[in-house]
């Protein structure tokens, strides 16, 4: 329900991985096709929000200091996207890095 309304972009990573941050560079400009969220593992929020103000995202990135977010999705690969349709489903879970293009297909099924 928390995802309901519109299509949605997690991707999970962390700062030292170079495809990671290269991940939410390229999933930057989907921003007007759906919700956009970051999740950095290994990070508190406090770094999250030095990454979102460096790179200059338009979207929200939080911390993970303790990876639970792994845990809770099962995800074992960093980076990973997740894409969501306005319905709640998820439509693809995406390891390593992938294009805008390979996502916004994702998001349009």
């Amino acid at each position: 329900a928390q995802f309901s309304g519109r299509a949605t972009v997690v991707v999970f990573t962390a700062s030292w991985i170079p495809d990671g941050m290269r991940q939410i560079a390229e999933i930057s400009s989907l921003t007007g096709n759906a919700t956009v969220y970051g999740v950095l593992v290994g990070v508190p929020g406090s770094v999250a929000g030095s990454a979102v103000k460096r790179g200059g995202y338009q979207f929200g990135i939080s911390g993970d200091t303790d990876a639970s977010s792994l845990a809770k999705t099962g995800i074992g690969i960093l980076p990973t996207t997740m894409t969501i349709d306005k319905n709640g489903i998820v439509t693809g879970i995406f390891p390593g890095y992938r294009t805008r293009d390979v996502i916004r297909d994702a998001l349009g099924r």
